[in-house]
């Protein structure tokens, strides 16, 4: 193709067809521009694809996280109903309207909760990466659900670690040895970690009562923030499947 151009143009220069070969070189030039711009085009729908495969690649990994952020959460829910009924049966035995035998599970009293979503370790950049404004703003208001739910957790686990253990030791409500049992007995479990006579005996303590208020309004608060950070999951979830499906 260089070489037509070449003859052509030394045929015309031969000729002397100046204007001829004015006319000729503008069309050239322009031919060589139009090459260029169609080169960078397919060069940037090239790059284009690319970059929304790679995406695709995250957002289906990243789907992958979030649901096993809901089993997690899933997890967790449990875990504060076992805490609540607790809490519920002890309040109505001091009541006098449930028996002695409704308190049980006692081991809950002292539990914290393990809080841990894999998608924020996962994806810690999940924000930059994404593409769509509109999945960028989805994501980090799930990201601030998430960070408000990790934050009322753990205000609830340092209030059990370091108000509610201690003063059930103090109060010697402890199961002590049950550690040196020869009996495999899992301790996080073990249903007579706390003694129950001894704990039931203290429970007219006005200090006790105040310490299980007290944590029951900071699990309670759990309890509301888990509750509205699964529905923001399951609508990220959604949000996610339907930009890759779009």
């Amino acid at each position: 193709m260089l070489k037509i151009f070449r003859n052509i143009r030394k045929t015309l220069m031969e000729q002397n067809k100046t204007r001829t070969y004015l006319v000729y070189a503008i069309g050239e030039i322009a031919l060589v521009m139009i090459g260029i711009l169609l080169a960078l085009q397919v060069n940037n729908w090239n790059i284009e694809r690319t970059s929304k495969n790679a995406e695709e690649i995250l957002l289906n990994g990243v789907v992958e996280s979030f649901q096993e952020d809901a089993l997690l959460y899933a997890s967790v829910e449990k875990e504060i109903k076992e805490i609540d009924k607790l809490y519920r049966n002890i309040y109505y035995y001091t009541e006098g309207d449930y028996p002695a035998d409704s308190v049980d599970n006692l081991r809950y009293i002292r539990r914290t909760v393990l809080f841990n979503p894999v998608s924020i370790v996962n994806h810690p950049n999940l924000v930059n990466e994404v593409l769509s404004r509109d999945l960028k703003q989805a994501v980090r208001a799930y990201y601030q659900y998430m960070d408000n739910a990790t934050f009322v957790i753990d205000n609830f686990n340092i209030h059990v670690e370091d108000v509610v253990r201690p003063y059930l030791a103090e109060i010697n409500v402890f199961n002590y040895g049950l550690q040196y049992s020869e009996e495999d007995i899992n301790l996080y479990s073990a249903d007579d970690l706390i003694l129950k006579e001894e704990f039931l005996n203290e429970l007219e303590d006005p200090i006790l009562q105040q310490l299980l208020f007290e944590t029951g309004l900071k699990y309670a608060a759990v309890d509301i923030m888990l509750e509205d950070l699964q529905k923001e999951n399951q609508l990220i979830i959604k949000r996610i499947n339907d930009y890759l499906n779009h």
